[in-house]
């Protein structure tokens, strides 16, 4: 399987990342903010990533390795941290499900009343 040179580049930077993380920001006392870490990739010759594109690469490439929190990203040290780091994406993942499940039941409302209105 042929990986093109996009993947392999962010294969590159989640590497990078993992090896920043591990070697200066063990523990979530030394957590690093998002735009320090953006400075930091671009200062090492990466390019540039959008929130979305780092967050992509993050999710593809680092799931399950470094954690997250209000005070940025890091390379757990311990069972207890990881634990927190689970907690903190629990957190959004249920905030983002209601409000998938809000959306469509009120798409599901919306179109109920256009119908109502249309005949």
């Amino acid at each position: 399987m042929s990986h093109s040179d996009k993947d392999i580049e962010r294969l590159n930077i989640a590497n990078a990342i993992l090896n920043l993380l591990k070697h200066k920001h063990q523990g979530k006392e030394n957590a690093i903010i998002n735009r320090k870490l953006h400075a930091w990739l671009n200062n090492n010759g990466f390019p540039m990533l959008g929130n979305r594109k780092m967050r992509k690469v993050k999710e593809d490439y680092l799931r399950g390795m470094i954690c997250s929190c209000s005070k940025g990203n890091y390379f757990p040290t311990s069972e207890a941290e990881k634990k927190q780091g689970e907690s903190y994406l629990n957190k959004y993942a249920i905030s983002h499900f209601r409000g998938a499940r809000e959306l469509r039941n009120s798409t599901h409302e919306f179109e109920e009343r256009i119908q109502k209105e249309l005949f």
